[in-house]
């Protein structure tokens, strides 16, 4: 997937990497949220929408998933699913400004795993 979406010129949205030494250590991607994965069956609430943000566990609180996701998003209004039971990065999201908006998806490719949409 990654393959295809770094292959495409120009890239559809924000890529940004975190290295430490030569090991990459995280990314994040935002991009329109006219895509399905992003919208989920539902219009989107917002034009940007955050489709993944991935941290080593032993980086984080380090403050780069901060950086990542500000080199991504900045301030400007965005979307993002997360799962329901993901308290950690429900409290990140909503330390940035996010908030759930009532929009909730039991995904059944995820063996009906609930993920909430929030907004900025």
């Amino acid at each position: 997937m990654w393959r295809s979406i770094l292959g495409l010129d120009p890239l559809p949205g924000s890529v940004a990497v975190a290295e430490r030494g030569d090991r990459v250590i995280g990314f994040a991607f935002a991009a329109p949220a006219d895509h399905p994965d992003a919208m989920k069956g539902f219009p989107p609430a917002r034009g940007l929408h955050l489709y993944s943000i991935c941290l080593l566990a032993n980086e984080q609180g380090s403050g780069i998933g901060t950086a990542l996701l500000e080199a991504v998003l900045a301030d400007q209004p965005a979307q993002l699913w997360v799962l329901s039971g993901n308290d950690r990065a429900r409290a990140f999201y909503e330390r940035h400004g996010f908030g759930a908006d009532g929009y909730e998806f039991a995904d059944p490719d995820l063996d009906g795993l609930v993920e909430l949409r929030m907004v900025r």
